[in-house]
């Protein structure tokens, strides 16, 4: 290899290394807009937190794009102009998108809520389905529990010489054969 390679591989790292930086912004804008819908931009702990995560998330895409981009070899000026075009990113899209947050939090709360009445509909549709099926199910189950009630107050006769019918009614007593 030939010690500091190829102008043109240069070059175009580079350049890519610009667009790594935008991207780390647009990450980066993403966490802040996120931060300012769920807390109000206020929380040291979540401000902490999310900058964390993203420093690890920029550490770890640094280093898979200096393994796909420059064969594995981490070079200083990949990482400076990566920040570099960050920061270009965030002086000047950055700066346009935190203007207009508020409108895309709200645009965002707006298609979420449209989500969640889109999905409720089915579901509470279903959920009506299924209560009406347990409530007749409840209605002919307490129906025959009262009858079985019923029957179960009802005693048969400790008589042996009466005889119940499938009718219900008691069978004519046979008369009794005089003795021959």
């Amino acid at each position: 290899m030939i010690y500091g390679g190829d102008v043109s591989a240069q070059t175009k790292n580079m350049l890519l290394s610009v667009g790594m930086g935008f991207i780390f912004g647009i990450i980066y804008d993403i966490f802040r807009i996120i931060r300012l819908s769920l807390s109000g931009g206020r929380g040291k702990v979540a401000v902490f937190v999310q900058d964390v995560l993203f420093f690890l998330l920029f550490s770890g895409m640094t280093f898979a794009f200096c393994l796909s981009v420059n064969e594995g070899e981490l070079r200083f000026y990949i990482v400076f102009i990566e920040l570099l075009g960050f920061l270009i990113y965030y002086f000047s899209f950055g700066v346009f998108v935190i203007k207009v947050s508020d409108k895309i939090i709200f645009f965002i709360k707006r298609v979420f809520s449209l989500l969640v009445r889109l999905v409720s509909l089915p579901i509470s549709f279903l959920l009506r389905i299924i209560s009406l099926i347990f409530s007749k199910i409840s209605f002919i189950v307490k129906k025959s529990s009262k009858k079985t009630g019923k029957y179960l107050k009802f005693h048969l006769q400790n008589n042996i010489h009466i005889v119940y019918n499938t009718f219900g009614k008691l069978a004519p007593k046979k008369k009794k054969n005089p003795k021959r």
